[in-house]
């Protein structure tokens, strides 16, 4: 009885220790919400970026609650952050940054789809992830060129064609957004998981779009995101007849997290 109770002491005084520090490091780590890469999964931006007529339909898609492609929560505020996306072009090479505006002046990309046409009726395209969240030379691109007759290609490429710049920021959102929850990683990884097995898309490490430094692009970075306590990148490799699979790393700096945005859902007009 007496050895009992003395486990049962040691036992409590562990658990107690183990509240004193979790308390001290700012809450025990959620395991039910994603983290940066983790939810934005590049293989579904890009199924539905070719299943979409134009950009303004791209972004309505990605950010659908009923696709559930977008499950990002970037500055960790409990809710699903909006992605707009805004377009430059060159001559015939598009740069499509998808980003995610977590402040009136504080923007983070998330990802970057380009464009660019050869000759004729051949095109290279590449999805790019940002490197502070999927790690570097993280891109996404078709598993063959037969991509012309993408009505999203199409239209972008079509004579007087002007850029795409979302209208909407971090005050002003579209009347079909609603603030939601991000799902839990695992619902996430099962809902979006189909889209690595059509084998439409594979993961490479090579600039397929030559054109691209035509394009003097700037990525924009957040002081919310970068001041994080931690990033998780993930790196998807899509090989033949197996199914994908994830590596995932984690970086840890000592800054302290930030606090989360006050303000529920601001919209404005469609």
């Amino acid at each position: 009885m007496k050895n009992l109770m003395i486990k049962i002491g040691l036992t409590g005084g562990i658990l107690t220790l183990g509240a004193i520090l979790v308390a001290a490091q700012g809450g025990a780590p959620s395991t039910s919400v994603p983290e940066a890469a983790e939810g934005l999964n590049l293989y579904a931006v890009a199924e539905t970026f070719t299943d979409s007529g134009d950009l303004e339909k791209f972004e309505k898609a990605l950010n659908s609650p009923e696709n559930g492609i977008n499950n990002l929560d970037l500055n960790n505020d409990g809710a699903v952050d909006f992605v707009r996306v805004t377009e430059q072009l060159k001559d015939d090479t598009h740069l499509i940054v998808l980003q995610t505006p977590l402040g009136d002046e504080d923007f983070q990309d998330v990802a970057m789809i380009a464009i660019e046409r050869e000759a004729g009726d051949k095109y290279n395209l590449q999805i790019q992830g940002d490197a502070t969240i999927y790690g570097a030379e993280y891109y996404v691109v078709p598993a063959n060129n037969n991509f012309s007759a993408w009505n999203v290609v199409r239209s972008i490429f079509r004579s007087g064609y002007r850029a795409y710049v979302s209208p909407f920021d971090y005050r002003t959102r579209p009347r079909w957004w609603n603030v939601r929850r991000p799902v839990a990683l695992s619902v996430y990884r099962s809902r979006t998981g189909i889209f690595a097995g059509r084998r439409n898309f594979v993961t490479s490490k090579t600039v397929t779009v030559k054109t691209i430094n035509k394009i003097n692009y700037r990525p924009r970075a957040s002081v919310l995101l970068t001041k994080k306590n931690k990033i998780t990148r993930t790196v998807t490799t899509n090989k033949p007849r197996n199914p994908p699979q994830t590596q995932t790393t984690v970086k840890q700096n000592t800054q302290p997290r930030p606090n989360p945005r006050a303000g529920g859902n601001r919209r404005g007009k469609n």
